[in-house]
């Protein structure tokens, strides 16, 4: 299983029409159902980014967090990551003409 600093890390991946595959529910059940597992935090990015543009922030986000818990209660948080379809949209209208009448 993926790492994310101390904690574990599951991609929970969501299809075009909002479903998710339950082989990936069924491997979050498993992981929080260990028995030294006591939180869950479920990260979210933006519209704009993939998994991969999305673990940076993430890291650096849970490494800040990590600092306000001891060792032991990081490792005992899981990770979950959400990702969903999303497709590049233009950002720069600058270049656009203005039809005036």
């Amino acid at each position: 299983m993926e790492t994310l600093g101390p904690s574990p890390l599951l991609w929970l991946e969501f299809d075009k029409n909002g479903a998710i595959d339950p082989a990936l529910t069924a491997k979050l059940a498993v992981l929080l159902n260990q028995p030294d597992m006591t939180d869950l935090v479920v990260m979210s990015h933006g519209w704009k980014n993939t998994k991969d543009d999305a673990r940076t922030p993430y890291g650096t986000l849970w490494a800040n967090a990590c600092k306000n818990l001891t060792p032991d209660k990081a490792r005992r948080t899981a990770i979950t990551g959400v990702v969903w379809p999303a497709k590049t949209y233009r950002t720069d209208f600058d270049e656009e003409t203005l039809v005036t009448a």
